[in-house]
């Protein structure tokens, strides 16, 4: 060890020009002016590098440190080797202390060249236009945002951090988040790994794939929300969830779907329950609470139980038929309900046990009211002659293989080209004999002329007396003869030449024969009565009387009378009974069919 203690060393300047060379430890004391000294070490046990103590002069112990370095690491000669320059400083002890202990404050790595500040330095920048490198922080995992750079002072020196603000120490710690008490992080880095411990970090300094909660954003791709979360909205009484796995829940108190087009649904089933007291749901279609289609459940009274279930409509338009209902199948109208009632395009079926059709009129009843089956032919034209109006069929299975055989029907057909003055219509009923054949039975025409196709079989015929109307008849009428301008109420005898004449019992040629009496002006549409009660056109005799055809000689020809023809050749002919009235022409009409012949 060399001690140099006395002058300074610039009185020495020429004995060490060439510098002082020191295997150990050099001291030199008292530099007061800037020299530049070069200390090589060779053999130092702590790997080759250099200590050097500079000691300020007049100090009262060795402890006080000073001055500047300038360190050169490597070897004069041969291959260089890198070595680190360790910058270490001491503190001030007691007066007198035996042993001093340093610290490291600065290391300069030989092969990379970096610079580590220790925990506790300060860095004072008198001079402007200075540029500082700074190392990565932290250097460990023990280095902190307190204890790497402890304060950084600026004095009327610059430092420009590339977005031109001033490198002050609140700057630094404004941009780096290692920096104890920095409030904002602007330069450009990646967080590989760590637990965030900070405050919440604003949406604004979130990504675009990042959810942020308060403002809009566009979401792509597949989220998945985990089990037993719920998207709560302004309360936890909205809400949606997914209860179980593959269900959705949307629960609130009005559910609202406001959608500009259309909505569309894929579901096997829609159920909608409302587990409440006097609930009522609803379902409503429409434009307002005055314009709707409504189908609603209504429950008994304080209870959950079905009672009815309404389809109604509203509509505050005046038209006719407005909020009808429309049944459509393949686009194609099958019924329409309106205001007073229901079309069916196609047919209607009822198939039960004890399937009916019923009409229930609830009018008062009078002679023009009563329950109604309407059959309505119409097909834009009037019909012709012959049509059917229409048609009641009765079927039936004539095996277990529903095959069903029509086994009577009642149709009613025009009986002449209709028109408004011509309206005449027939009624046919038919039956089905046992091979199925259908025949007509019976025809009621417009004239009132009941026509059977078969014979009638009855227990009892009842015929009423007639009115003071002549010709009203109730009895045999017959519908032929050919003969017109009859005289109703009068007697006529049926010729051999197929037509009527008027009977007379002068002869019996004219009296002899069928007799019937004239309805009408014409034989074969007013028909003739060839039995039964009949008003004739005079009074024949008093009640009880038997009546004769009477003859031109002892009064009027196609006259009854109760007094027997009396005169030769006159025929003496029974021809019925005076009845009800003497003076009304009230007779019972039934010819006898034996004669005599006066002589």
């Amino acid at each position: 060890m060399i001690k140099w203690i006395g002058k300074k060393l610039e009185y020495f300047k020429t004995i060490f020009k060439k510098g002082i060379r020191v295997e150990s430890i050099l001291e030199i004391g008292d530099i007061q002016q800037a020299e530049q000294r070069t200390i090589k070490g060779t053999d130092n046990p702590d790997g080759g590098g250099v200590n050097l103590n500079i000691t300020a002069s007049g100090a009262s112990g060795t402890n006080q440190i000073g001055g500047g370095l300038v360190f050169f690491p490597g070897e004069s000669t041969g291959n260089a080797v890198a070595r680190d320059i360790v910058f270490a400083y001491s503190n001030p002890v007691a007066s007198g202390s035996a042993s001093q202990s340093t610290s490291s404050s600065l290391i300069i790595n030989g092969n990379t060249g970096l610079c580590k500040f220790f925990e506790g330095i300060d860095i004072n920048v008198t001079s402007s236009g200075v540029g500082l490198g700074m190392p990565t922080y932290p250097q460990s995992d023990s280095d902190t945002a307190s204890t790497v750079i402890q304060n950084i002072q600026v004095g009327g020196a610059t430092f420009n951090d590339n977005d031109t603000s001033l490198m002050t120490a609140a700057a630094i710690l404004d941009k780096f988040s290692i920096i104890g008490g920095s409030s904002s992080i602007v330069t450009i880095g990646t967080i590989t790994a760590g637990v965030w411990n900070g405050t919440v970090i604003a949406s604004a300094y979130l990504d675009a794939d990042t959810a942020h909660l308060t403002t809009a954003q566009t979401f792509t791709g597949s989220k998945t929300m985990g089990t037993n979360v719920k998207l709560n909205f302004r309360d936890a009484n909205s809400y949606i969830n997914s209860p179980t796995a593959n269900d959705l829940e949307v629960v609130a108190t009005d559910i609202v779907l406001d959608a500009a087009g259309s909505i569309f649904m894929e579901a096997s089933d829609v159920t909608m329950y409302d587990p409440v007291n006097d609930g009522n749901p609803t379902i409503s279609l429409g434009s307002s609470a005055t314009n709707r289609f409504e189908i609603k459940t209504a429950y008994n009274s304080g209870a959950q139980t079905i009672d009815e279930v309404y389809f109604n409509t509203y509509t505050s338009s005046g038209a006719a038929n407005d909020g009808r209902y429309i049944w459509q199948v393949d686009e194609v109208e099958l019924a329409k309900l309106l205001d007073d009632g229901l079309n069916v395009t196609g047919y209607v079926s009822t198939n039960d046990a004890g399937a009916f059709f019923q009409t229930v009129n609830t009018t008062a009843s009078s002679a023009t009211e009563g329950g109604k089956l309407k059959l309505v032919c119409d097909d834009g034209a009037a019909m012709a002659d012959n049509h059917r109006l229409g048609t009641v069929e009765f079927f039936g299975a004539e095996d277990a293989s529903a095959n069903r055989v029509l086994g009577a029907s009642i149709e009613a057909f025009c009986e002449a080209g209709w028109s408004a003055s011509e309206n005449g219509a027939r009624m046919v009923f038919s039956t089905t004999d046992g091979n199925a054949s259908t025949s007509t039975v019976l025809t009621l025409d417009s004239n009132k002329l009941a026509t059977f196709t078969g014979p009638i079989a009855c227990t009892t015929r009842t015929l009423a007396t007639t009115t003071a109307v002549d010709g009203n008849a109730n009895g045999d009428v017959a519908y032929f003869g050919g003969t017109t301008s009859m005289t109703v109420g009068k007697i006529y005898h049926y010729k051999s030449d197929g037509t009527w004449e008027i009977a007379n019992a002068d002869a019996v040629s004219t009296s002899d024969g069928l007799l019937g009496v004239a309805l009408g002006a014409a034989s074969d549409t007013n028909g003739m009565l060839l039995r039964g009660f009949v008003t004739l056109d005079h009074d024949p005799g008093a009640i009880g009387d038997v009546l004769y055809v009477q003859s031109d000689n002892a009064g009027v020809p196609g006259n009854a009378s109760a007094t027997a023809p009396s005169v030769s050749g006159d025929c003496v002919r029974i021809i019925g009974y005076q009845v009800l009235h003497a003076s009304n022409g009230n007779i019972w009409f039934n010819p006898d069919n034996t004669f005599v012949e006066v002589a």
